[in-house]
């Protein structure tokens, strides 16, 4: 008994205990299925992706399409044509719904009529019920809906186990309330995720012009190359008609480029003409002692983290041989994936001692090249065709560094590399503060909804009675 008074005594005023927890007193507690309707979409697992079906003019949804959903509006991946209606139906616009195969619990409200399997439910809520706010509840309650999942082949939860899942739930009022908070939130992490996207457009473009010599930085060059086009690595028809050559610039392997840049081997500019990879260590090594690089942080960063970084105990002649220096470019030689073959990483910030693993080759720049222009070159569309050219695909992708000494790059002098390294690097930044942002915003929506959607933090004036 003294039990149950302590539990008594920690339910704040104004709040009741129930089978879901601590909740204002004027919130009930209702089942899933008498909130809304949940009905299962049409069109079953079988002939899902038969052709016979396919074709027509009716938007069809899957599972991937609702769970790719993140304040971006839901596309649809298929059309059906008549026959395939005839093993479907339509759900009208802004119907909300809820993934139930594989990815548990995504939900999305899509803006148009729409067809769908019976791996997705479409719920329809009462008119006491907020659809938006209800989306936002169930978005919040997805790890809870993933622990009642069957798990077979993949995760499955069915309306047995849904139509009776309890929710907290506020008058209309305070839903909207706090629906409207939520999306607002929704709507700027929205808009930061579009001018991120816009930005990553930007990058790539001033990369694909800048790179080549077809736009040129004062006091550098006269200015934009006439054809306002990157050639991609790729070599004019007949190179060595220079009649069609325009003023300014030269004709070369890798196309027209501005006379005063040359085409360069990359051994030429790397110190020693080497690309060295780094030290073995065996896993007992690892939790402690001098960070160390490794595949996996090339594989997910473009500038290397030092916060993100593993360590292991080395020698002092291994610190001596293997360390790293600001400035040096990481690339990877092998992926499972090709486009994993070839990707690089640049050091612009070290904390301490730091070496790196024999799984990844250095290049280090000598006196001759930029490293930040290096860097952007080697992330080129133009390098990227010669990876993809010489890669050797046997279950791994991967590269000879003898074969990335032989890469043909272009190069300005080194003035004009800093300049073309210094706006896209000011372009990164830009991005880097967006997603920190983004980030930050997306933290912040986390805290509101654990505040809201339970109740400890209010919206409305609670209601005297």
């Amino acid at each position: 008994m003294s039990g149950v008074n302590s539990e008594l005594q920690k339910v704040p005023k104004g709040y009741k205990q129930t089978e879901v927890g601590v909740i204002p007193e004027e919130w009930c507690v209702l089942r899933f299925d008498n909130v809304a309707k949940l009905e299962r979409g049409k069109f079953s697992a079988r002939p899902r992706n038969d052709p016979k079906y396919f074709g027509g003019k009716i938007p069809f949804i899957q599972t991937g399409d609702i769970a790719r959903f993140n304040g971006v509006e839901v596309t649809y991946s298929q059309t059906l044509n008549e026959e395939g209606l005839k093993v479907s139906r339509i759900f009208p616009a802004e119907t909300l719904f809820f993934t139930i195969a594989a990815n548990i619990g995504d939900v999305a409200i899509v803006s148009f009529p729409v067809a769908c399997p019976d791996s997705l439910i479409a719920i329809s809520s009462n008119s006491d019920i907020n659809k938006y706010w209800l989306m936002q509840t169930l978005k919040f309650r997805k790890s809870e809906f993933e622990s009642l999942a069957t798990h077979n082949a993949q995760l499955n939860i069915n309306l047995e186990k849904l139509n009776p899942y309890l929710l907290a739930v506020p008058a209309l009022k305070e839903q909207t309330a706090i629906a409207n908070a939520l999306s607002d939130v929704d709507a700027l992490i929205t808009s930061l995720e579009k001018l991120i996207a816009k930005k990553r457009v930007i990058k790539t473009a001033a990369m694909q012009q800048l790179l080549t010599g077809k736009k040129r930085l004062p006091p550098f060059g006269t200015g934009k190359h006439p054809s306002g086009n990157a050639t991609n690595g790729q070599s004019p028809a007949n190179p060595q008609n220079n009649k069609t050559t325009t003023p300014g610039y030269k004709q070369t392997e890798l196309g027209e480029i501005p006379v005063d840049w040359e085409v360069v081997e990359l051994k030429n500019i790397v110190e020693s003409q080497r690309l060295p990879s780094g030290l073995y260590k065996d896993q007992k090594y690892y939790g402690s002692g001098t960070k160390i690089i490794k595949l996996g942080d090339v594989f997910k960063l473009d500038q290397f983290n030092p916060e993100l970084t593993q360590r292991t105990v080395i020698t002092a002649e291994e610190s001596r041989a293997y360390k790293v220096a600001i400035g040096d470019i990481f690339i990877a030689l092998a992926s499972v994936k090709l486009e994993g073959v070839g990707k690089v990483m640049v050091v612009n910030l070290l904390d301490e001692l730091t070496v790196y693993d024999h799984n990844v080759a250095l290049i280090r720049a000598n006196n001759n090249c930029c490293s930040k222009y290096l860097f952007y070159l080697l992330r080129s569309e133009s390098v990227r065709s010669q990876v993809k050219m010489n890669a050797t695909q046997v279950g791994t992708s991967f590269l000879k560094a003898s074969t990335i000494l032989g890469f043909s790059l272009l190069f300005p002098t080194i003035e004009e590399q800093k300049a073309i390294a210094e706006i896209l690097s000011d372009i990164d930044s830009e991005i880097t503060a967006l997603e920190q942002r983004l980030n930050k915003t997306q933290q912040i929506k986390q805290g509101m909804m654990q505040e809201l959607l339970t109740g400890k933090t209010r919206l409305v004036e609670r209601e005297v009675g």
